[in-house]
């Protein structure tokens, strides 16, 4: 685990509290808002996306401590920035995603953020210069995961994602 997501989730623990929680979905959001508000913007989205040579990281460890729907599009723009540098400086992308710590649940709390940035009309512009995806810390019911949103992802792009435990 990385400094970030070490700082991250002792966040979590400080804004989460210790009483069980009624209303998961909103009570993540309101304590991933208090997160990003906290610590530095910058540092917050260089650890969820970040660009090396031909590869794109994402790391969905990171995206699960702050994204909320008032912040999609700010994590969404740092992605695509580094998406399309990569695609200017070496004509094409590999996109390497961290699924550490996804679930069915987190699959759907974030389907909106998926629909809006991930399976918009400025990804399906990126579907000729994705070389590979590959994914990692992929969960044991990550097929099950895979199966939900199979149908939202273009053809082209399903022969080129990887996954490994």
């Amino acid at each position: 685990m990385s400094d970030i997501e070490k700082l991250l989730s002792e966040l979590k623990i400080q804004y989460s509290g210790s009483k069980p929680v009624l209303f998961k979905k909103m009570h993540t959001e309101t304590v991933a808002k208090k997160i990003y508000s906290t610590v530095d913007k910058s540092v917050i989205l260089a650890a969820f996306s970040s660009s090396h040579g031909h590869t794109v990281e994402i790391n969905y460890a990171v995206f699960k401590h702050v994204a909320s729907p008032e912040n999609y599009h700010e994590l969404a723009s740092a992605l695509y920035t580094h998406i399309d540098m990569t695609i200017m400086n070496h004509g094409g992308v590999r996109l390497r995603v961290n699924l550490k710590g996804l679930s069915i649940s987190a699959v759907d709390r974030y389907m909106d953020f998926i629909r809006t940035y991930l399976l918009n009309d400025k990804m399906l512009g990126y579907n000729e210069y994705i070389e590979k995806i590959e994914l990692y810390n992929v969960p044991a019911m990550f097929q099950t995961i895979f199966n939900t949103i199979r149908p939202l992802i273009h053809s082209s792009v399903i022969s080129k994602i990887e996954w490994y435990s």
